[in-house]
């Protein structure tokens, strides 16, 4: 019968992950996305400003005006 021999090993020092920054995007890229449907592409157009945005933050926004009261 064969025994297994018992190897210890120093556990792995765990280096610490760099925290990345979400990507970003201008509207051009947004609206080619498939995150958003025809009309949300279009009420992001209107409501975008030469800035650039989180796809998390483009939804945010577009609920935001799309829940907006009605002036």
């Amino acid at each position: 019968m064969t025994v297994r021999k018992s190897v210890k090993t120093e556990p792995k020092a765990v280096e610490p992950t760099a925290v990345s920054e979400p990507v970003r995007f201008g509207i051009d890229d947004l609206c080619k996305s498939d995150e958003f449907t025809r009309n949300e592409k279009d009420f992001l157009k209107a409501i975008v400003v030469d800035k650039q945005y989180t796809v998390a933050e483009a939804k945010k926004l577009l609920s935001q005006t799309l829940k907006g009261a009605v002036k």
